[in-house]
This record gives structure tokens, sequence and C-alpha cells, in this order.
């Protein structure tokens, strides 16, 4: 299943877009999941922030909510992608703050 949503992710058609966000938020939902089968993070990352620009407001909403539970699991993860990204202060500030 990883390794079909990390295509899905990297895929520019909207109608994916939509069908592979909803996967991703069910699965990054749910805590028992698991990100040790996705073979390469970095990959998903890099399609989500290039979600980000798409002029469908739904995929970058999407977008958005994927990277938040991505960053809960792995800040790490997700920072180096999004500090170069124009984005507003308090986001990249959300994304410095380590939890205790």
């Amino acid at each position: 299943m990883e390794e079909r949503l990390v295509k899905g992710v990297l895929q520019s058609n909207t109608t994916v877009r939509l069908q592979v966000a909803e996967e991703l938020l069910t699965f990054l939902s749910d805590p028992s999941s698991s990100l040790t089968g996705f073979e390469d993070l970095d990959q998903v990352v890099e399609g989500l922030v290039a979600w980000l620009g798409s002029s469908h407001f739904k995929v970058s909403i999407n977008a958005m909510e994927i990277i938040v539970l991505l960053s809960q699991r792995n800040k790490d993860l997700v920072r180096h992608h999004l500090l170069p990204l124009p984005l507003p202060l308090w986001i990249k500030g959300c994304l410095l703050i380590k939890k205790s």
C-alpha cells in the first residue's frame, strides 16, 4: 500500500491526488499506523510540497493537513523541505518548536 501511495503523491492528476490524500489522511490519523513501510518519505514530502502550489484548493489544503500529520510524527523529516518556502512565519515557527 505504501508504495502505491508514494506513486500517487508524485502524480500530477488532480483526481489521483485527491484519492491519495484521503487515504494518507486516514492512514496518518491512525496512531497505530507506522511510517516504516515507506521506503522514501523524502519523496512523499517533496511531492506534498509540490501540492502546495496546486491551483486546486482541495489539493493544497490536503497537502497542508498531511504535512501537519507527518510533522507530528517526525518534524525533522518535513522541516528541511518547508523552511526554504515562503510560508507564513507562524507555520515555520510551528515546525521549529520541539516537543519536550
